[in-house]
């Protein structure tokens, strides 16, 4: 309890700390703002949740294989429902666990064991960690003028990390090791080279996706070069990653603003910079509500009971 208090008191420090200083910086770049010509592009601002739905189906495909090589098959329409029923759960106040504990009991409805989730979650958050480290560290070639040797060397250990734990043997020695670990059993992992490859490209590929969908974003409402999406891929990956680990906030809630601010003002006016940050967490905040109402949208759709429990509660 006591820890939990601490947790809460130093989420809202942070939280409070970084908004002072984002508020603050726009208070005084407002001149610098007035001077833009802002004009809202509806129809870019749509057209952004298009690469948004298509890397959320993507992290849905990306789950799906993990839990086949797994040893479980399981429908990429039931995927999404549960990952995304389940995602809404980060937005409940408390503990960021209800997440997981929304994945554990909808995939338990269709007869996946807790230990196979557990393992899918941590080899997803494991991969998608060092990818987007992989990707931060890439956008810097496109940083005019920079040619520190220690990006190239970074580029190269991160990607070499990626191979290593992601080689068959290695990747099936890492999880029956975590099954053992945790309830004593060994896994039957079906894993081989070109899933490694297909596990590799599709999360790059996911990144980037994502990264043409802020473009997209930002485009609505301000005007920049689509050389600019490495950039803003690195940025968000970056701040993504910063702010699941720095677990204190809730899902990374001020770190992610913080940190992609501060990255893209390089790039953009910071002012800019700052408010597309803010920007990027109410779209994708709206990306999750919306892929939530599919995900139950499929799940009434196929549960029998529940219709007939809602079409009474109508009545």
């Amino acid at each position: 309890m006591k820890f939990q208090r601490v947790k809460y008191f130093l989420a809202f420090l942070i939280i409070s700390i970084v908004f002072y200083f984002m508020v603050r910086q726009l208070y005084y770049g407002w001149h610098e703002l007035s001077h833009y010509h802002f004009e809202f592009k509806y129809k870019m601002f749509l057209l952004s949740f298009l690469p948004l739905t298509i890397n959320f189906l993507i992290a849905s495909i990306y789950f799906q294989k993990l839990l086949k090589i797994l040893g479980v098959s399981i429908n990429l329409t039931n995927t999404f429902k549960v990952i995304f029923l389940s995602r809404l759960g980060k937005y409940i106040p408390g503990s960021g666990i209800w997440t997981l504990l929304g994945q554990v009991y909808l995939f338990d409805k269709e007869k996946v064991s807790k230990l196979i989730v557990l393992i899918a979650n941590i080899t997803q958050l494991l991969v998608y960690t060092l990818y987007g480290l992989l990707v931060f560290i890439a956008f810097y070639f496109f940083y005019l003028g920079s040619k520190l040797a220690i990006q190239k060397v970074g580029l190269i250990f991160i990607f070499c990390t990626c191979v290593f734990i992601l080689h068959p043997k290695i990747f099936s020695k890492v999880v029956n090791l975590i099954s053992y670990k945790l309830k004593g059993e060994r896994i039957n992992v079906s894993y081989n080279y070109p899933d490694l490859i297909y596990l590799s490209v599709l999360c790059v590929v996911d990144w980037l996706i994502f990264g043409v969908g802020l473009y997209f974003l930002i485009n609505s409402f301000y005007s920049v070069s689509i050389n600019l999406i490495p950039i803003f891929t690195g940025a968000f990956a970056i701040s993504w990653i910063l702010g699941i680990y720095i677990f204190i906030t809730p899902d990374g809630l001020g770190i992610r603003e913080g940190v992609q601010s501060y990255l893209l003002s390089f790039f953009i006016p910071l002012p800019i910079a700052i408010i597309f940050s803010l920007f990027t967490r109410v779209w994708s905040t709206i990306g999750d509500l919306i892929c939530g109402a599919l995900a139950l949208l499929i799940k009434i759709t196929r549960d029998e009971d529940l219709k007939v429990r809602i079409v009474k509660s109508m009545k």
